[in-house]
């Protein structure tokens, strides 16, 4: 006999239900019992006091109704707080779990209804106070849908004599619907892009909204009443002359620029409107704080480009933006249909100069996505207009092509994508040999060997730590190239190839931790590479703290290099989860994948054996 049971081998202290509890699921089963509302009533309480099993049974049985109206006024009665409780529980079936999904999205469709809400909208500006109340409710619920609603009826002109209630109601609704208002007086359709306008500069103070209006002030695309509403706001604020707009326009350009490229690549959630196909409307689009950021840059470049007719460093930084904005969002950017479109925009960019100087001028700020677009923009036209290929390849104002410069850059994207273009340029343009050909034929070696996943060095000279380390990468999918020198490693790197991370150890056999991070720097190619050095038991503490000291270094904050980590000898994978998170952060575009590195060996390979 333990101390837990009695003499008679009970347990001594039996949980058991309660009897009220008992007695009150008997009760709700018996309303769920009796259907309809009171159903969803039951089963509300029953999950409140965690009776699965009945919740399991009921929920079942709601499932079987497909009456959508009938399932959004179910699932409005349970509440969605019960319906995520319910749904997290492993006691539910797949049946229950299939109602949970059907109440969801049935009470989802009913509360975004278009009809539904705008018809809560009549009745939020005309209806009486209940009216009035009953409205809110609705609008409250239908969430985004709302905001689309809301900001439909601003713009539509059918209720110019109550617009700033309409925009009260949005503002409480939604406080940051001003940036789908906005969208609207960039791209909407030109009657809608006035009152989108007028309604944005109303929503918020005159600094956030100066920048549009100030675009709608000189575009050449603006339209009379978009350009009335934008001057009569602007007159307030001083002089209206068009180089100062240039100006303005330009600088907040880089400087938004600027907070895209601070702005860390992490699942941050946010919403980025969109305008409709139709121009009138716009749509909600999930998206990250990152992505956010880019959009804002390409924003300020279309403010910009309206104008027209801009200077040529206003275009270039144009330009760039919007090349990068869309290499980011979309790693493949660059078919025939796409580069006109951005001809059609940037109609005196066409040519070989302009764009070897934009090339230049983002490689030296180290804006990888910028560059790729570019790179295959270049092409494409060149693809369209073989006359533009030779320009590319021999130019004239510099010994190398901006493109020969490329394939020699620390990204190996860029690199790859030079070394790509080139290849097609030197068919377009039938020629063997130019200059930086030597530059576009190391780099196609490169490509021609890139494995099948990404490389590690490892610089260690005690055996066993050094195959405990490669055993720990190889579980992170990397290939690992041990080495004993820094005098290897670097030969390693200036070679070439795909490396994501150079681990060492602090005490060296032939330089100091800090001699290794300057020779791998000064290296094109080992520019953007992390260094992670680790630490053990041996390791003299004067020695750890020189590395710590180098992590915080700025001494090669101008090349965009990654920071240089510090960790106690690794024990398993996790230990470079901070390395990871950091370097994830910073990274701009996805590391190369296995179909990357099939396409580039391909092209480098067909390069080669046609040379």
């Amino acid at each position: 006999m333990t101390g837990l049971q009695s003499a008679s081998g009970q347990d001594a202290n039996p949980v058991a239900r309660p009897p009220q509890a008992d007695e009150l699921s008997r009760q709700l089963q018996s309303n769920a019992a009796r259907g309809g509302i009171k159903r969803a009533k039951a089963i509300r309480q029953l999950a409140r006091i965690g009776n699965w099993s009945a919740v399991d049974r009921w929920m079942i049985e709601v499932g079987k109704s497909d009456k959508a109206d009938e399932l959004a006024a179910w699932a409005g009665e349970i509440g969605p707080d019960m319906l995520l409780r319910s749904s997290l529980q492993p006691e539910l079936s797949e049946n229950a779990q299939a109602a949970i999904d059907k109440l969801l999205k049935a009470s989802s469709s009913y509360n975004e209804d278009p009809k539904r809400l705008r018809q809560a909208i009549d009745q939020a500006l005309s209806g009486d106070v209940n009216e009035k109340l009953s409205a809110q409710r609705i609008l409250l619920k239908g969430g985004q849908a709302t905001t689309t609603e809301l900001i439909s009826a601003i713009v539509s002109g059918r209720y110019d004599a109550k617009q700033s209630l309409l925009l009260q109601i949005l503002k409480t609704l939604d406080s940051e619907s001003a940036s789908a208002v906005e969208q609207l007086a960039l791209y909407g359709s030109p009657e809608v892009r006035p009152k989108a306008l007028a309604a944005f500069s109303k929503m918020v103070p005159e600094s956030q909204s100066r920048d549009t209006l100030t675009s709608a002030a000189f575009a050449m695309n603006a339209t009379p009443e978009e350009r009335e509403v934008a001057v009569q706001r602007l007159q307030a604020s001083g002089s209206l002359l068009r180089e100062n707009a240039v100006g303005y326009l330009f600088q907040k350009l880089q400087s938004i620029r600027g907070v895209a490229k601070s702005t860390a690549n992490l699942p941050i959630s946010r919403t980025m409107w969109i305008v409709d196909e139709s121009g009138r409307g716009v749509a909600p689009n999930a998206t990250t704080d990152f992505y956010t950021a880019y959009r804002a840059a390409y924003d300020a470049a279309q403010r910009l480009n309206r104008l027209g007719q801009l200077p040529a460093a206003a275009r270039q930084e144009s330009l760039a933006a919007e090349m990068e904005y869309r290499v980011i969002v979309d790693l493949d950017w660059g078919d025939p249909s796409q580069a006109e479109s951005i001809q059609a925009r940037y109609p005196e960019s066409a040519n070989a100069d302009f764009l070897g100087a934009t090339i230049k001028a983002e490689r030296g700020t180290s804006n990888e996505a910028a560059v790729i677009g570019l790179i295959r923009l270049a092409l494409s036209w060149a693809e369209a207009d073989p006359t533009l290929a030779r320009s590319f390849l021999f130019p004239m104002e510099s010994d190398f092509s901006a493109l020969a410069e490329a394939t020699r850059d620390g990204h190996p994207r860029v690199r790859f994508e030079a070394a790509t273009g080139i290849a097609r340029l030197t068919e377009l343009a039938n020629v063997d040999s130019f200059p930086g050909a030597s530059l576009y034929r190391k780099t196609l070696s490169e490509m021609a060997s890139l494995p099948q996943s990404p490389r590690a060095i490892i610089v260690e000279t005690r055996p066993e730590i050094a195959v405990g380390l490669e055993n720990i990468l190889s579980d992170l999918g990397m290939s690992v190239l041990p080495v004993s020198t820094t005098q290897a490693a670097e030969k390693l790197v200036a070679s070439g190839g795909e490396y994501v991370m150079l681990l060492s150890k602090i005490q060296l056999a032939d330089s100091t931790a800090r001699e290794l991070v300057d020779r791998i720097r000064r290296l094109d190619r080992g520019r953007h590479l992390p260094i992670v050095f680790f630490a053990d038991a041996d390791t003299p503490e004067k020695s750890r703290q020189l590395v710590e000291f180098e992590t915080a270094s700025k001494r090669w904050s101008t090349t965009e290099a990654p920071n240089v980590f510090l960790t106690e000898l690794p024990g398993s994978s996790a230990a470079f989860d901070p390395v990871l998170a950091s370097v994830q952060a910073e990274r701009r575009l996805e590391p190369l994948s296995i179909g990357d590195r099939a396409t580039y060996r391909k092209v480098a390979q067909s390069a080669l054996v046609g040379r």
